[in-house]
C-alpha cells in the first residue's frame, strides 16, 4: 500500500501505524504518527512537519508534524523500525512529495495504450477501461511536478478538449475491488518520461476512487493517464470528466449555516471531492471540502470536524486559511483521529476558508461546527519568566490544571513543539529527587502535548537552554509522562507545549520521591559480559536482562554512520538518545562473520515499554568506532562491516530514544 508516509530517522511513537510507503516530505505524521514505534518499509523519502516535523506525535516525527503523529508532529525525533531503502509518508509524517519510475507487469497492450491511440472523453460520460492488459509506456519523473503519484504501472491514455474555461473534475472509479488506481493529467502528451503534470491523484487504496480537479482553458486538449499503483493492483474502472461539486475548491467554497451565539454548522462527505490542499503541518492528503467563513470582528475561532461514519474510515484534518490558492496562508490545523478540533484565540476580522481534509487519504462523512466568540487573552504563565510555582503537599505531590490556549510560542524542545503555544510551571528541589511529571490533556480540549523539564528559561524557538528531559504521548491526545530517576537539587521549569499548533486545557501532577541510583552497567567500568552458547546450526547466542531507567547518557550515534535510522539523513545529525547501559561480547577464537543484536520486552512484545536503540562498537569502550546502530535487529553486516577477528571484545549500548519511555527487557546477541 501507499501514502502512510514515514520520516526516516525519526520515530513515530504516537499512533501505532504499520505500513509501507514510497516517499514523503514532513509531519506526519506519519501517520500521525504509533505506540512504541512505527514499523514500515520506506523506499524513498525526504523530510518534511511536524515537521520540521519528523516522526512522533506530530512534531518532527511525533504524532506527526514534520512526520508523524500526528506525522503527525515537526519536532520530536525517534527511530523507525523497518526496512529502509534510502529514506515518512511517511506517516510518517509527513505529507510529501514522491515520484516514481515505470515498472513492467504482464500485458499485451490495449488500443488506448499510447498518445496516438488515446480514447476521447466527453463531459459527463463514463468510459470503461482496464489496466490488466495495458503496457507501461510512461515514466513519471520524481523530480518533476508529478510528485503526488507514488506508484505507476500499466497505463491507458485518454484525451479531453475543454468546452469552456473553468474547473473540471476527472474521476477514476474502480469497478474491480482489486484495482489500486493512479491518475495523472497532462496538458501535452508524449511517450517516455513525464516531468510536467497539471494534476493527479494517488491517495486511495484498492477499490478507492481517484479524482483531481484541474482548471482548463477552452479549446485546449488535455491528456489523462490511468495506471495502477503496482502489479498486484490491476483491474477495471470507469473514467469520467465532470463539473466539480460545490466546495471542491476555495473558489466555490460552501456557505456555513448560521446558528445562535456565533455558531455555524455544516454536514458533508469528502468522498466525491478532489485532493486539492494538504496542510504543511498536519498532513491531509485526502479529498478536501472548502467552506467560507466571514468574521465581522476580531474573534476567537474553534473549528471541530467529527467523522459520522461508523466504520472508522474518515480521520478528518481541519485547516483555517486566510486566502485562496497560491495566496493561502495556513493560520492553524489539527488532526486527532475521528474528531479534529482547531482552536485559535484571536483571529482578525475578515474572510477565511475552512478546509476539511482526510488524513492519509481517508474519506467519509462528517459534521462541522464553527464557534466564534470574543478574543481570548494569553494565560498568566504564557512566558517562561512568569512560570506558575507548583505547590507540593506533605507527600511530595503537586497538582494543577491549566491551558495553553491563547498562549504564545516560546519553546521548541528537542521533542518538538515549534509553532505551538506553550505555558510554564516552576519548582525547586532542595535535594536530589526522583521527579515524575504527568500531563493529561482534558477530553475534547484539542491538546496533543509535548512536555519538557528545563533548568533555565529557553530562548524563543531557539531550543532549550538547559533541557533535562522531554517527552510526548504514545497516543494522540494521550497523557505524557516524564520520569527522571535522579534530578539534582536546583530550580526547574516544566513546559507544556503542543504538536503542530495544538493547544488546550490539561491537568498536571508532579510527584517527588527518593532518587533511584543508576544501574551497575551504566558506564564502561560496569559493562556486563554476555556469554555466548553454541547453537545447533553452528552459530552462537547469548542473552542478558537490561533496564535503562536511572542510567546516564554516555554515547550518541556517529554522524558518519551510513545507517539513516540513527542519523537523520536530511540534517546529518544523530537521532538524540538518552539513558543507556552497556554490555560486552567477545568473539570466538575462529572469528565471526558479524554480530547481531535484538531485544524482547518483559511481556514478550516489541517496543511497547519504550524504544531501544542499539549501538555496536569496537574497543576501547566508550571511544571505539561505531560498527552498527539501529532499532529492532541491529547487525554489523547491515552497516557494511566485514568479518570480525577472533578473541576480540566488542561493546553493545542499549539506549533510550529521547522522548520515549526508558526501555527494559532482554538483550539477545547472536553470531551466525
Amino acid at each position: 500500500m501507499k501514502r502512510i508516509l514515514l520520516l526516516t530517522g525519526v520515530l513515530a511513537l504516537a499512533a501505532g501505524c504499520s505500513g509501507s510507503s514510497s516517499s514523503s516530505s514532513g509531519s506526519t505524521s506519519g501517520t500521525t504518527t504509533s505506540t512504541g514505534t512505527t514499523t514500515g518499509t520506506t523506499a524513498s523519502s525526504t523530510s518534511g512537519s511536524n515537521g520540521g516535523t519528523t516522526g512522533l506525535n506530530g512534531s518532527t516525527g511525533l504524532n506527526g508534524s514534520t512526520g508523524a503523529s500526528n506525522g503527525g508532529s515537526t519536532g520530536s525525533t525517534g527511530i523507525t523500525n523497518g526496512s529502509t531503502g534510502g529514506s515518512n509518508g511517511n506517516s510518517g509524517s509527513g505529507s510529501g512529495s514522491g515520484g516514481t519510475t515505470a515498472s513492467t507487469c504482464p500485458g499485451a497492450g490495449v488500443a488506448d495504450d499510447s498518445c496516438t491511440g488515446a480514447t476521447a472523453l466527453t463531459l459527463g460520460t463514463a468510459v470503461a477501461g482496464d489496466t490488466t492488459n495495458a503496457k507501461t509506456d510512461f515514466t513519471l519523473d520524481p523530480n518533476g511536478t508529478c510528485s503526488q503519484v507514488y506508484g505507476w504501472v500499466n497505463d491507458a491514455v485518454y484525451s479531453f478538449t475543454a468546452p469552456a474555461d473553468g474547473a473540471y473534475q476527472v474521476v477514476v472509479t474502480p469497478t474491480d475491488a482489486n484495482l489500486d488506481s493512479v491518475l495523472v493529467v497532462l496538458d501535452t502528451c508524449a511517450a517516455g518520461t513525464v516531468s510536467a503534470c497539471v494534476g493527479g491523484s494517488d491517495t486511495g487504496f484498492n477499490g478507492d476512487p481517484e479524482q483531481t480537479t484541474v482548471t482548463m482553458t477552452s479549446g485546449q486538449t488535455y491528456t489523462f493517464l490511468v495506471g495502477s499503483y503496482d502489479c498486484t493492483g490491476l483491474g477495471a474502472y470507469t473514467i469520467t470528466v465532470r463539473q466539480p461539486p460545490p466546495g471542491d475548491t476555495c473558489d466555490s467554497a460552501l456557505a456555513l449555516t448560521a446558528g445562535s451565539n456565533g455558531t455555524f454548522t455544516a454536514s458533508g462527505d469528502n468522498t466525491t471531492f478532489s485532493p486539492d490542499y494538504t496542510s504543511q503541518t498536519c498532513g491531509g492528503s485526502g479529498n478536501d471540502v472548502f467552506y467560507a467563513l466571514h468574521l465581522a470582528a476580531d474573534s476567537s475561532v474553534t473549528v471541530t470536524a467529527t467523522a459520522t461514519n461508523t466504520d472508522g474510515g474518515l480521520q478528518p484534518v481541519v485547516d483555517l486559511l486566510s486566502g485562496c490558492g497560491a495566496s493561502a496562508t495556513e493560520l492553524g490545523c489539527n488532526q486527532a483521529g475521528a474528531s479534529a478540533n482547531l482552536a485559535l484565540p484571536n483571529v482578525a476580522a475578515g474572510d477565511y476558508f475552512i478546509v476539511v481534509d482526510g488524513y492519509s487519504g481517508s474519506i467519509g462523512a462528517f459534521d462541522l461546527t464553527v464557534t466564534t466568540a470574543a478574543p481570548v487573552p494569553p494565560p498568566a504563565n504564557d512566558l517562561c519568566t512568569a512560570a506558575d510555582a507548583l505547590t507540593f503537599d506533605g507527600s511530595g505531590v503537586a497538582t494543577v490544571s491549566g491551558t495553553s490556549f491563547a498562549a504564545n510560542d516560546e519553546l521548541a524542545s528537542t521533542c518538538g513543539g515549534q509553532g505551538a503555544p506553550d505555558v510554564y510551571y516552576g519548582f525547586t528541589l532542595s535535594q536530589p529527587q526522583r521527579v515524575t511529571a504527568v500531563v493529561t490533556p482534558q477530553d475534547g480540549g484539542g491538546l496533543d502535548a509535548i512536555v519538557s523539564i528545563d533548568s533555565a528559561c529557553p530562548l524563543a524557538d531557539a531550543g532549550p537552554s538547559g533541557e533535562l528531559t522531554c517527552g510526548f504521548a504514545p497516543t494522540v491526545g494521550g497523557p505524557v509522562t516524564l520520569d527522571e530517576a535522579s534530578v539534582p537539587a536546583g530550580s526547574y521549569i516544566l513546559a507544556v507545549d503542543g504538536y503542530g499548533t495544538a493547544s488546550g486545557p490539561f491537568d498536571v501532577t508532579v510527584t517527588l520521591a527518593a532518587p533511584v541510583p543508576p544501574p551497575a552497567n551504566d558506564t564502561c567500568s560496569g559493562a556486563v559480559a554476555i556469554a555466548l552458547a553454541t547453537q545447533p546450526d553452528g552459530g552462537a547466542l547469548g542473552t542478558a536482562a537490561f533496564d535503562t531507567f536511572g542510567a546516564n547518557n554516555n554515547i550518541q550515534p556517529d554522524p558518519a554512520d551510513l545507517n539513516s535510522i540513527c542519523v537523520d539523513p536530511n540534517t546529518g545529525a544523530p537521532v538524540p538518545l538518552a539513558a543507556d547501559v552497556v554490555f560486552s561480547v567477545t568473539t570466538p577464537a575462529a572469528g565471526a562473520p558479524s554480530i547481531s543484536t535484538s531485544y524482547i520486552e518483559p511481556d514478550g512484545g516489541v517496543d511497547q515499554v519504550g524504544v531501544a536503540a542499539m549501538l555496536i562498537t569496537d574497543s576501547p569502550c566508550g571511544t571505539g568506532t561505531e560498527l552498527a546502530c539501529g532499532a529492532g535487529t541491529v547487525s554489523t553486516a547491515v552497516d557494511g562491516g566485514g568479518a570480525l577477528p577472533g578473541n576480540t571484545t566488542y561493546y553493545i549500548w542499549v539506549d533510550q530514544v529521547k522522548g520515549g519511555a526508558a526501555p527494559n527487557g532482554t538483550l539477545q546477541v547472536s553470531i551466525p
